[in-house]
């Protein structure tokens, strides 16, 4: 720490300061009273030392003798010593500080750590063993926000460390830091924290282990028999869902599992986080003590915890289509109590030959509790009120999300990446849309001398699809911001990172919370937008109808441009299910005259398939009838080109009424067939019967 001189030095009153002292002692108060009351005590001690300050902002505090507390120092280079960097430690454990000195370090540490990631903060445990010593840094410093924060705890006087310990025994969602600082401001012991670390971790690790123990025995003996018999007595579930409150939409699907699941008689608790400075899942504990008959988790496999009990029935509703559901390990856990719904089954039903008893086809579902369509509030109406409005955080640029992607198939696919990514965004300005099968076909087409797997060919497009998604989303929002420059109509663009975009920065309105906002951004828009490339059918238009909004929405492959298209696919799937026929082929010959006809208005859609192989997809099309069928009004609200956005853009938002029609309409759909009562039960039926 570097040197100062005492060049400069001028002596103030204690008093004057009393103000800023009395401010964070009422702070403290409301948090540990008995600490303010120590800290208050001792604060008559500071008639023993005098209070200086510098020219370069620095307080220096001398004692009886007069003798510098710390040494006349520059204590604000203090805060040199924090290295903390949050794009490589977005959830940083806990630190300890034993004493805060002259605060500077402290602030820092606190400052630096506030939202690392979807709104957590590590906990921040002040031990100091000497209030008098505390009582001078709450004159130094205005503290009043962060001593009121619920991270900041608290262990003023006395036997510190003792009640530290006791503390995080009786507190089990209390994460055990990892890490402390040591900064006294007056001459003392030491505190043994780092035994007190070492000792609190292992009692976790004990106590951690034992409720996984006691998890494992209770499901040992519980076979496939057992669960048949579980699943179709009649009788109330009980369900655990494990998520986490730094997600920023699945702790909320879970929540309207809780909620939907309650109201079809059974019991649902949730493992998560007890508050936003904690990273202690309770999920072992609750284990053995609930003892559920099912665990349910979004978007995560069972394989990807160790921890969980292999013996219980266990659902993975993936959300996200994220890479964990196409790995080896996920094709080899499905045992005969591992169920998987959403994309991650439709992926590998379809591509990984994952048998039919462990997928559970099923559409996303509207958090119809979290977004009901009672009107929000006047007030909320009007800050909101826009023509058109786009909720993503979606910003970064096609190139971008190409240039992002690169790095993962080089040296040996690179270049047939950079080629066929180069397709994608060199069409994308036309209006041109990728569907799954365009993209393998694009790769067979440029890949020919790479020997390309069918396991490779499909990742690659995976990889790609984010690409033309991105694209996609981007080009009808160019349409948009120039239908609202041309007419003066008004746009807005929710979400990170819109205030960076070369054209369409002028548009951002910042990050949109879920919930209350997120509902009234959907009721006070005239128009809501539907951009994505996977389709129509999405937690986000699916929560916006439920609330009462409005939407248009760009055309995209896997709605199949109509609804002629759509209800063929799902006739053809249906009678390939009907028929027990698995081949196009077998179809064709099987003059079943509902088939033939599908076949003839898909003709142009089939024809990259081989009609003599085995298509997966049939009975995909058979269970999941697709947006334009269980929507019929999408054929008023979708466009496919500038063009026709215009003319959508231009009639709706002239007529309040159609507006309202076919919003009311569509949330009739959402409420009937697209809740999550609804989705449970598609999964326990599944489950009874295939446990059956």
């Amino acid at each position: 720490m570097a040197v100062v001189t005492a060049r400069g030095v001028g002596s103030i009153p204690w008093t004057s300061r009393a103000r800023r002292f009395a401010a964070n002692l009422r702070a403290l108060a409301g948090r540990e009273p008995a600490a303010a009351a120590a800290v208050e005590a001792a604060s008559g001690d500071l008639t023993g030392h005098t209070l200086h300050t510098m020219p370069d902002g620095n307080y220096q505090i001398a004692d009886g003798s007069g003798s510098w507390l710390g040494g006349l120092n520059d204590h604000k280079a203090a805060t040199a010593l924090w290295k903390f960097d949050k794009s490589a430690t977005p959830l940083p454990y806990p630190v300890v500080f034993d004493g805060v000195g002259f605060g500077w370090l402290f602030a820092e540490v606190f400052r630096s750590t506030v939202d690392t990631y979807n709104g957590y903060a590590p906990a921040l445990y002040v031990l100091d063993p000497d209030p008098a010593a505390l009582a001078m840094a709450l004159h130094l410093h205005d503290w009043q926000e962060m001593i009121r924060h619920p991270r900041t705890r608290w262990f003023v006087g006395g036997d510190v460390l003792q009640r530290f310990k006791a503390a995080l025994r009786q507190e089990p969602g209390w994460s055990v830091p990892e890490q402390f600082v040591r900064c006294h401001l007056r001459a003392r012991q030491p505190l043994a924290v780092e035994e007190a670390i070492g000792e609190l971790r292992a009692q976790r690790a004990t106590e951690r282990e034992e409720a996984l123990r006691a998890a494992r025995e209770y499901y040992a003996d519980k076979d496939g028999a057992f669960w048949a018999a579980r699943f179709n007595d009649g009788q109330p579930l009980r369900i655990l869902g494990i998520t986490s409150r730094y997600t920023t939409v699945l702790q909320h699907a879970v929540a309207e599992l809780q909620a939907a699941a309650g109201e079809a008689g059974h019991e649902m608790r949730v493992a998560i986080e007890p508050d936003d400075a904690s990273l202690e899942n309770p999920f072992p504990a609750l284990i053995a003590a609930y003892r559920p008959d099912l665990i349910v988790q979004i978007s995560r496999l069972r394989y990807e915890n160790p921890a969980l009990p292999a013996h219980v029935p266990f659902l993975c509703w993936d959300q996200d289509n994220l890479p964990c559901m196409r790995t080896p390990a996920a094709t080899a856990s499905l045992d005969i109590l591992t169920f998987v719904a959403g994309h991650g089954a439709l992926h590998g039903w379809s591509f990984h030959g994952w048998p039919r008893r462990n997928v559970v086809f099923c559409h996303p579902a509207a958090c119809t509790h979290r977004y009901p369509a009672t009107p929000v509030s006047a007030a909320m109406r009007e800050k909101y009120a826009c023509d058109i409005s786009f909720i993503s955080n979606a910003a970064a640029g096609p190139e971008q999300i190409a240039a992002q992607q690169a790095p993962r198939w080089q040296p040996s696919l690179g270049e047939l990446f950079r080629t066929c990514s180069g397709e994608i965004l060199g069409a994308a300005a036309a209006g041109r849309t990728w569907e799954f099968a365009d993209l393998q076909g694009l790769l067979r087409q440029h890949g020919r001398s790479y020997g390309l797997s069918e396991a490779t060919i499909n990742e690659l497009s995976l990889s790609l699809s984010l690409i033309a998604d991105r694209a996609f989303r981007h080009a009808a929002l160019h349409w948009a911001a120039d239908f609202v420059e041309a007419t003066g109509r008004s746009l807005r663009l929710y979400g990170k990172g819109w205030e960076q975009h070369p054209r369409l920065a002028r548009y951002a309105a910042g990050p949109a919370a879920q919930g209350e906002e997120l509902r009234a951004i959907y009721q006070a828009s005239r128009i809501n937008l539907q951009l994505i490339e996977g389709g129509f059918l999405h937690s986000r238009s699916l929560d916006s109808l439920a609330a009462g909004g409005f939407f248009l929405t760009r055309t995209a492959g896997n709605d199949s441009r109509g609804e002629a298209l759509s209800a063929a696919l799902h006739t053809l799937g249906q009678r390939s299910v009907a028929l027990r026929l698995r081949t196009l082929a077998a179809l064709r010959a099987s003059g079943d005259a509902a088939a033939q006809g599908a076949m003839a208005t898909l003709r142009e859609h089939l024809v990259g398939y081989d009609e003599e192989a085995e298509l997966r997809a049939l009975e995909n099309w058979a269970e999941l009838a697709q947006a334009p069928v269980l929507f019929p009004q999408l054929g008023q609200v979708r466009f496919g080109s500038a063009a026709e956005f215009r003319e959508l853009a231009g009639h709706y938002l002239a007529d309040g009424e159609a507006r309202e029609r076919v919003a009311g309409e569509m949330r009739e759909v959402v409420t009937r067939e697209f809740t999550h009562a609804r989705r449970w039960g598609q999964f326990l039926g599944h489950i009874a019967a295939a446990l059956r």
